[in-house]
């Protein structure tokens, strides 16, 4: 992994103490080595600067924050409503040093994955976006890439009793290997409500990372999902913090993976106090010699008492050379608690597929009724008519 550590160092050029402290935590860490997925074949990948050029064909209006290759563009996007704040992170550690400085410096220490590091240290501008108490955000966000590398990096923090419902897409326009990285810390106060939804569109040839930290405080709930068609190598990293009692976390993702593309999940979820309550759903289709994994992990303090927490993967195999892998975890430090995982790996129901072939429809169009069914719950996560469309098209 020397080559690939060789090109990188040209790429860090910052003064800046908080990346800094990121790159010198990443070069401890060295090249993470995750299950599944061998990141030895990045040695061969010659990874170069981020560019910032215009996307071409012309940017898809449906959207209203609009970055290239990590970096914002204001004068491609639509303003914002008058209480709600984007700004770049390092402003924001001066203007909101007050609770800021102290939390980001908590999120650097607590850090585990070297990949996560280097996204804060290569990333050119992070942004913070701000939901102040009892304010609404609705509002779509894409990142194009036309550029061989793209990192960056978004801070969200809801106010008290704020809400948001945040779109998230990841669009590549390169044929060419590629190699893109996105970290988005989520912090919800008390009260605070918040519907992610992210779209994943790579590149058969791309390295794609993406990472979602979330804090959430009493009562607060987050619901997320993603809907991908995976990548070369594509990884999707979830960790939420339960802090706060009565807090809830809906994490879920479907994949249609085809080809030699790879899509590999990770999540973490972390019970820390009472009365919180946790859903994970992940479904997968593979295709010709496509590989997915999911490692699920809830994890339960002592303190957090009734805590109720479901964990659940399916993959359908479509093909005798695509792999699954599925590995659930639990770990329970408390006493009345509900708790419990589920993992399948199976191929289409021959039964099912001859009975509704009976009804005078083609093995085709009956296969596809199946596979829209198997995903059809997680596409109901997609509350944004826009957003669920796009879901449908990656996952069809």
């Amino acid at each position: 992994m020397s080559a690939f550590l060789e090109h990188l160092n040209p790429l860090y050029n910052s003064e800046d103490s908080f990346k800094l402290k990121a790159w010198n935590l990443f070069q401890k860490k060295g090249i993470p080595s995750y299950p599944y997925l061998p990141l030895g074949q990045l040695n061969s990948f010659k990874i170069t600067a981020p560019k910032s050029e215009l996307p071409h064909p012309a940017i898809n209006s449906d959207y209203d924050l609009i970055f290239i290759n990590g970096k914002f563009r204001k004068d491609l996007s639509s303003p914002l409503k008058s209480d709600i704040v984007l700004i770049p992170l390092s402003e924001a550690l001066i203007d909101y040093s007050a609770f800021l400085k102290t939390y980001l410096e908590k999120q650097s220490t607590e850090e585990k994955d070297a990949f996560a590091l280097l996204t804060t240290a290569l990333t050119k501008e992070s942004f913070f976006l701000y939901i102040p108490p009892k304010s609404f955000l609705k509002t779509r966000i894409v990142n194009i890439q036309t550029s061989e590398s793209s990192f960056g990096r978004l801070d969200i923090f809801l106010g008290p009793a704020a809400e948001a419902e945040i779109t998230l897409k990841h669009y590549t326009q390169l044929k060419e290997p590629s190699f893109s990285s996105e970290l988005v810390y989520l912090h919800l106060e008390k009260g605070a409500t918040c519907r992610l939804q992210k779209i994943d569109q790579h590149s058969n040839k791309q390295w794609a990372f993406s990472f979602l930290r979330a804090f959430q405080k009493t009562g607060s709930v987050l619901n997320t999902v993603l809907a991908t068609s995976g990548a070369f190598f594509s990884r999707s990293d979830f960790i939420t913090t339960l802090a706060g009692e009565g807090a809830k976390a809906y994490i879920g993702g479907a994949s249609r993976l085809k080809d030699f593309n790879q899509g590999h999940t990770q999540v973490l979820v972390r019970h820390l106090a009472p009365n919180t309550e946790s859903q994970q759903l992940f479904k997968t289709i593979l295709e010709d010699v496509s590989r997915s994994s999911f490692i699920g992990e809830i994890y339960v303090a002592k303190e957090a008492l009734k805590t109720n927490a479901f964990q659940l993967s399916k993959s359908l195999l479509l093909s005798e050379k695509a792999i699954s892998y599925s590995r659930p975890q639990l770990q329970i430090f408390a006493d009345d608690v509900k708790a419990s995982h589920g993992s399948t790996v199976g191929q289409i129901d021959e039964e099912m597929l001859f009975y509704i072939q009976s009804r005078g429809i083609s093995k085709a169009d009956a296969t596809s009724m199946i596979l829209s069914s198997f995903v059809e719950d997680l596409l109901s996560w997609f509350k944004t008519p826009l957003t669920r469309n796009e879901a449908s098209k990656i996952l069809a």
